[in-house]
């Protein structure tokens, strides 16, 4: 049997919910870079040691017109060009999936 390398979660961070970003005239690009730079800064996490990044998001394409959110995490740090990204759909349970 293979074994499975240990993942340990050592913080996050959420975006202010009663922020209305659309008001602000900001992309959602802009949340999610406020998001991992929070979580980042939070964890003590360089952006260099990232080695994959997981997306979890409910119905994107719907409310902002884009539904591969796993590409853009790429432009949200220079240090994560080339970097593997996958984007999870699983309604209410999207940040729990993204985690397994």
């Amino acid at each position: 049997m293979t074994k499975v390398p240990e993942v340990y979660v050592l913080g996050g961070f959420q975006t202010d919910f009663a922020r209305n970003w659309s008001k602000e005239k900001k992309h959602f690009v802009a949340m999610m870079r406020e998001a991992v730079h929070g979580a980042l800064r939070e964890t003590k996490i360089d952006p260099q040691e990232i080695e994959v990044a997981h997306v979890g998001n409910f119905a994107a394409e719907l409310y902002c017109k884009q539904g591969h959110l796993g590409a853009f995490f790429t432009e949200l740090d220079p240090a994560f060009s080339g970097l593997p990204t996958s984007r999870h759909e699983a309604a209410c349970a999207s940040g729990s999936i993204a985690l397994l």
